[in-house]
């Protein structure tokens, strides 16, 4: 049936006065849904032919069952009477000719479903006891042990079949890497858990340790990934001792259900609730996993009396040190582990407190990221390792100026670390403290989120951990750091060009398989530009000269000067980059710098040779411990029509007038081609920095993009 709906909480009243409840009561408006009811997801679907069916009241109509939980069910109206909203009668239900259970409904909603002829009913139960709850559930089990009923229905996120045989080989080793664990299925009887525990590329063998052992051969493997499930056929199985080995398969399947991945709890932690629905029922549960945004725990479904789409207000997860977290919840999934027999519930986190959502975070932090840090305390030694890296070129700055820059940084660093919603420095360090690799994150823009490059420290002698496995953990912290913001609509990233890696590669293959407006890759032009002390004339708010003039724009101008750009520019640069007329005054995102101590300040200067637009630059600046990373201190110069590039030097010095009035010493300019920037007998001097490509990435994309890397590391040497 798919997803059949029910009711959200707070639309029903569930008691039932006087009369005889074995009648209609009369009503007198219909209760057909509307747009604004969303569906539920609570209880199970039935599948058409299941042979369960309902008595309602007096009708003589029966009633087929949809969807049931211990609270309410979905029925198929077939009497003739129109149901009413609030119409309350006795149910009866059947499967086939026997009687199952009696409880008190009420309507609830009325509703049509474009698969299914004629009106769905959402009935509400009324007065349901701790043991007619758990008979509702028993008769529920023996529906999902005859295939006749399934959880209400997810769609995945992502399906795909996998054939290329380098992926397929990646996709192994990182199972073995990450010890992930799976199911071995066979044409009849349970499943058994699997470690992946080897994988031989010469050979092509996958080897898994089971928990148990049968005489009967697999015919599949499921195994759990980074975020999502991947199957594939046991292709010439064979077990030697305790472990399964298997052929390389020629193909797998991948299923995504989730934009987060999850990990197995490491510390003893409990789950403590009383039951919403049978309140003298207290539950107390160890957790099995968790992940940013839920988790799961051990459970007996029928006693504990639990099922999707139940919400539990003021859940606690009493940890091993006494100290607790509070959350409300909403249960996803009741399901079975394999080989153990127990069963695992599945939470989505509802809603936290600030404090509980702290506490939170650094515990599940603690379980994702075993070998990477967040943080300022990490600032100077980061900042040693950028003195060190080419990258950022830093011996070239006079040593006082070093200092200044240096103290800027950590400073900078200190304030994001309490303003994680704009930005974070992650690390890879020893246990000494020797740093292997930082990376730094910021919100630029109001939906996107830029990840600058990792910058690697050299390894001396022997590491255990390779490089790329290096980047891989950074990488994964920053960005899913990123997708705790659900504002994030884009993933921004600056390469240097020529420089290869697994990120580059993967977006530039979604930039090549997805849709134009979902994923790019643009290529510009870069100068730094330092300031003079002082110019000789220039600093007004208008410089005309024989050739144009150049003016500050005006703030009523610049959602004009934003549909300029959009008649050049594609949707998704324009709407990443906050250049669309909604957003192109950076107004929500200077607001959030400047709740966490940052500054972030956006200008346009107009360049005109008449009396319409020849050309802009749209000026980006922030704090000056950020001023070493691309694009934050940049004019991004953008030409109107065909030869305005003639107008850019007048564009740049009146950018360095805007720029030394900030207390800049240099900015860098970004164009689409190599171009004269700088006006004849200017004092102020210019460095190439060559040519950069920025990826742009819709967020939807990234778990998928991450999943990618996370397998794909395992199979390359080089940079990710």
């Amino acid at each position: 049936m798919g997803n059949l709906t029910g009711f959200r909480d707070g639309e029903r009243g569930m008691t039932i006065e006087g009369g005889d409840r074995s009648k209609p009561m009369a009503c007198s408006e219909p209760a057909l849904a509307t747009s604004q009811q969303v569906p539920s997801r609570r209880g199970y679907d039935l599948q058409p032919d299941s042979s369960y069916w309902v008595a309602v009241g007096s009708s003589d109509s029966p009633a087929l069952l949809t969807r049931l939980s211990p609270e309410d069910a979905t029925i198929l109206w077939t009497s003739p009477s129109e149901p009413c909203l609030g119409q309350r009668f006795s149910i009866a239900l059947y499967h086939l000719d026997r009687k199952l259970l009696s409880v008190d409904a009420e309507v609830c909603r009325v509703w049509n479903d474009p698969r299914v002829e004629g009106r769905l009913v959402d009935l509400g139960f009324s007065g349901v006891s701790l043991d007619l709850a758990r008979h509702i559930l028993r008769q529920i089990e023996e529906m999902l042990e005859l295939g006749l009923a399934v959880t209400a229905s997810t769609i995945p996120l992502q399906n795909e079949i996998i054939t290329d045989d380098d992926r397929i080989q990646g996709v192994l080793a990182a199972f073995v890497r990450a010890s992930c664990t799976g199911v071995m299925t066979f044409r009849s009887g349970p499943p058994i858990e699997v470690t992946a525990v080897n994988y031989s590329s010469r050979h092509r063998v996958f080897s898994l340790r089971v928990q148990d052992v049968r005489e009967e051969l697999p015919t599949a493997i499921r195994m759990i990934g980074y975020n999502s499930i991947y199957e594939f056929a046991a292709t010439g199985a064979r077990l030697n001792q305790d472990d399964l080995q298997i052929v390389t398969p020629s193909e797998m399947s991948r299923v995504r259900h989730r934009r987060m991945r999850r990990t197995m709890t490491l510390v003893r932690a409990t789950v403590v609730f009383q039951h919403p629905l049978c309140p003298q029922l207290s539950i107390e549960r160890p957790m099995a996993d968790l992940s940013r945004g839920g988790l799961s725990f051990w459970t007996d479904r029928s006693a504990d009396v639990l099922y999707p789409g139940l919400v539990v207000h003021d859940l606690k997860i009493e940890r091993w040190d006494s100290s607790s977290i509070h959350m409300d919840v909403e249960i996803r999934t009741i399901s079975t582990a394999p080989g153990e027999g127990q069963v695992r519930c599945g939470l989505e986190i509802v809603d936290l407190t600030k404090r509980d959502r702290a506490e939170w975070d650094s515990f599940v932090d603690t379980h994702l990221y075993p070998t990477t840090q967040k943080g300022a305390t990490w600032a100077e030694l980061v900042w040693t390792l950028y003195e060190c890296s080419k990258t950022f070129n830093i011996q070239s700055i006079p040593p006082e100026g070093r200092g200044i820059l240096n103290g800027e940084f950590v400073a900078t660093c200190q304030k994001l670390d309490s303003a994680p919603k704009v930005g974070c420095l992650i690390v890879w360090a020893l246990p000494d403290r020797t740093l292997r690799g930082a990376q730094l994150a910021l919100k630029m823009f109001d939906h996107s989120w830029v990840g600058f490059e990792v910058t690697k420290a050299p390894v001396v002698g022997f590491s255990e951990t390779p490089d790329n496995v290096v980047r891989l953990d950074i990488r994964l912290r920053v960005y899913e750091h990123a997708q705790r913001d659900r504002t994030l609509r884009w993933v921004i990233g600056f390469h240097p060009t020529g420089v290869s890696g697994c990120l580059k590669r993967q977006i530039e293959d979604s930039a090549r398989l997805a849709p134009a407006d979902r994923a790019g890759l643009f290529r510009c032009h870069r100068v730094r530009v330092s300031i003079p002390a002082q110019e000789t004339d220039g600093g007004s708010s208008e410089m005309d000269t024989g050739t144009g003039s150049v003016r500050v724009a005006r703030p009523e101008e610049w959602t004009g000067l934003a549909r300029l750009l959009g008649a050049s520019r594609p949707s998704l640069y324009l709407e990443a980059l906050d250049l669309v007329p909604e957003r192109i005054d950076l107004v929500r995102t200077r607001q959030t710098w400047e709740a966490g101590g940052l500054r972030r300040d956006r200008a346009i200067l107009v360049a005109s040779r008449g009396d319409a637009p020849s050309a802009v630059a749209i000026l980006e600046s922030a704090d000056d411990g950020l001023s070493l990373f691309p694009g934050v201190d940049g004019a991004w110069l953008y030409p109107f029509e065909s030869g305005a590039e003639a107008l850019f030097p007048l564009l740049v010095r009146e950018s360095s007038v805007w720029y030394r009035a900030r207390g800049k010493s240099s900015f860098v300019v970004y164009t689409d081609k190599r171009t004269l920037l700088l006006p004849e007998r200017s004092s102020a001097e210019q460095s190439d920095l060559g040519e950069l490509d920025i990826s742009i990435l819709a967020a939807d994309l990234l778990p998928d993009v991450l999943e990618s890397l996370w397998s794909e590391h395992s199979q390359h040497d080089g940079q990710l």
